[in-house]
């Protein structure tokens, strides 16, 4: 009888034994993960802000430095248009003291090859003398640079009204930086002038481009080569229309054909002859001058030898790439005359150029030879 109890308290302890073991087995692990697991970290904090761009330069101060260079009395540079790169500021200053002296040597330093060989051009045949001793100031008007939020700056512009007794005009440049050194060509610029330089102050890029105004005398040209009167020096009526055209024509195309522009002093003296035209503008004189054309006129041969040594003159003054066959083409196309009359009329010589290429905005160009 005790074996039987001793048994039975055997199996009970064992299930009690079991179950406690299958209960610890089946919450001893949960607790023990819940009891030992961690929070999940808190995420990073945001990266910092990323600090505020710095301030776009200042325009520099031109008055120190106008008195640390010492350029001619001449020169003037109002606080108003002052760049903020002090290297480019300090090139403008150079610029317009290389005009005011007329010192072509410390200008063609600061031009790009180009450039130069157009003030080569004016030096040797005595127009930059000619026209630099009549000027009474130099005025930066308009500046521009890129990119002006940083420094240094790389590319710029600038305007000078140039004042003489009569007038004052303006002449643009680009201005490019390399290697520390800034150089300059030429840039278009309205043939307009206005009474005195300040007078150009405030001026946006399009009245400085082709602005209003009272036309240009023709500044940088010897006096005796501005065709102010060039009425008189065209001859008649028919022409002074005809041959005022054929100038601007003829300008055009070789302007067209070089692939370069006028130079603002070019420019002035076309203007010149435009404004002294009838009519004026170049579609209303071409169809003027195409119907004398159509009946019957044909130009002098004093007057097809001074139009094809005024194209040839020109054409070097662009650098040359329009050949003198090119210029005798352009002529005979603008008077639908045949190439052999202009040669004619040359006094014979030459031989038949290239086709001419055509001005932009018109049909191909007539065959040489006329027709």
């Amino acid at each position: 009888m005790f074996g039987l109890v001793l048994k039975s308290a055997a199996r009970v302890v064992l299930g009690l034994t079991v179950a406690g073991a299958a209960v610890a087995a089946l919450f001893v692990p949960s607790v023990a993960i819940t009891g030992c697991s961690k929070p999940p970290p808190p995420p990073p904090p945001p990266p910092p802000a990323p600090p505020p761009p710095p301030p776009a330069p200042e325009p520099v101060q031109i008055d120190p430095i106008i008195q640390s260079m010492k350029p001619d009395a001449r020169v003037q540079f109002p606080a108003e248009v002052a760049p903020v790169d002090e290297a480019f500021a300090r090139a403008l200053i150079n610029l317009a003291d290389s005009l005011a002296k007329g010192d072509s040597s410390k200008l063609a330093a600061m031009l790009s090859a180009d450039a130069k060989g157009d003030l080569d051009a004016l030096t040797a045949s005595g127009e930059w003398e000619d026209s630099t001793k009549k000027i009474e100031a130099v005025r930066v008007v308009y500046t521009s640079e890129t990119p002006r939020d940083t420094l240094p700056s790389s590319n710029g512009e600038v305007y000078l009204a140039v004042q003489e007794p009569d007038g004052a005009y303006v002449i643009g440049f680009r201005a490019s930086a390399a290697d520390g050194t800034w150089r300059f060509e030429g840039m278009p610029s309205t043939a307009a002038t206005r009474r005195r330089a300040g007078e150009w102050d405030g001026a946006g890029v399009g009245e400085l481009e082709s602005g209003s105004g009272t036309v240009a005398s023709g500044s940088f040209f010897p006096g005796d080569t501005i065709p102010a009167n060039v009425t008189s020096m065209l001859g008649g009526a028919d022409d002074t229309l005809m041959l005022g055209f054929a100038v601007l024509d003829l300008a055009r195309r070789i302007e067209t054909a070089s692939g370069s522009q006028a130079s603002p002093q070019q420019k002035a003296m076309l203007t010149a002859i435009a404004g002294s035209l009838p009519g004026g503008a170049l579609d209303e004189l071409r169809k003027q001058a195409q119907a004398k054309i159509a009946a019957g006129y044909k130009p002098s041969d004093d007057k097809i030898q001074m139009l094809v040594a005024a194209g040839d003159a020109f054409s070097m003054q662009l650098g040359g790439k329009v050949t003198h066959d090119q210029v005798i083409q352009y002529v005979s196309n603008i008077f639908d005359l045949p190439e052999t009359h202009v040669r004619r009329a040359l006094g014979g010589g030459g031989t038949p150029g290239p086709a001419p290429t055509a001005p932009p905005g018109r049909g191909p160009a007539p065959a040489p030879g006329g027709g």
